[in-house]
């Protein structure tokens, strides 16, 4: 800072304060844009026994196992982007237990073969049960024209929701061969019990 000879010694502690507020400022930009937080501490890890006593609340909104009515549209995998979900037919849950989910979660289903149910988890089940007919290669056209009719229908369903760990863990030993997958982690589906 340049003093004058002119300059009040008002004036000068007018502008000391500017650049002290200026200096404090740029310091408190410079603390967030480092992230500078407090450190997390990590949560205590949970044993297995401790799944089975706890609840763990799913992506419908109730703990996991627990039967629900649920309206859920049938959405094409395709329209995702996902890689993963490219050959699947999913789920997006429009309500639970007659109440509208506010999140409307997309999820993967299961479907055992002793329900009866007009329900097909992937484009070649969808196009056998059409056709009467095992397909070994689908184009673009033929998953179009199957989804007619099917992507896009409200279904009343029973169900409850399941979970688990899957993936390709962090950590693997080097002479282990990696393969295409995601990264290890938990995720729940939908099991259907009954159409309604």
């Amino acid at each position: 800072m340049v003093i004058q000879g002119d300059a009040s010694i008002g004036e000068l502690n007018a502008r000391c304060r500017v650049i002290l507020v200026a200096m404090l400022i740029v310091a408190a930009i410079l603390a967030c844009s480092c992230g500078a937080e407090a450190p997390r501490a990590e949560p205590s890890p949970l044993g297995i026994a401790d799944l089975n006593t706890r609840k763990v609340i799913g992506a419908l909104g109730l703990p996991l196992g627990t039967t629900a009515e649920i309206e859920a549209t049938v959405i094409d995998g395709r329209d995702l982007g996902d890689k993963g979900s490219s050959g699947a037919y999913l789920l997006r849950i429009e309500a639970v237990n007659g109440a509208p989910s506010p999140d409307k979660p997309i999820m993967h289903f299961v479907v055992h073969g002793w329900v009866e149910t007009d329900l097909v988890t992937d484009h070649f089940s969808r196009y056998e049960r059409l056709n009467g007919k095992v397909a070994h290669l689908l184009t673009g056209q033929d998953i179009d024209e199957i989804n007619r009719g099917y992507v896009a229908k409200t279904f009343r369903l029973a169900v409850y929701e399941a979970g688990g760990y899957a993936g390709i863990p962090s950590g693997l030993p080097r002479d282990v061969e990696v393969w295409q997958d995601y990264g290890f982690s938990f995720s729940s589906h939908v099991v259907v019990l009954k159409q309604r």
